[in-house]
């Protein structure tokens, strides 16, 4: 079963706010590996290179077992309760993806 990832290009405007929801979401991923099989942070932020389209200042890729189990982590009460808290201190983009294979 290919894996899935939560995929997430920011730009943050408050960087005090930020701070507290980025604490919240951390605790929303370990709600949701005590239930199902840990995410893997795979990358977040560090050394990077703006080549193509729109900029951001931070970047995160969260790998899962599996597209449903990325879904349901956004999807989680835990995680929406921590969204909520990113309002007005980042915007960006984020997308859920398929694994290749």
């Amino acid at each position: 079963m290919p894996k899935g990832y939560l995929i997430a290009h920011v730009n943050i405007t408050d960087a005090n706010a930020y701070a507290i929801y980025s604490k919240a979401a951390g605790e929303a991923i370990a709600s949701f590996a005590a239930k199902h099989v840990a995410p893997k942070v795979i990358a977040v932020s560090g050394r990077h290179e703006h080549v193509e389209g729109e900029t951001h200042t931070k970047h995160m890729v969260i790998e899962f077992d599996s597209f449903a189990d990325a879904k349901a982590f956004y999807e989680s009460p835990e995680y929406q309760a921590a969204k909520v808290l990113c309002a007005g201190a980042a915007s960006g983009n984020f997308v859920l993806v398929e694994g290749a294979g």
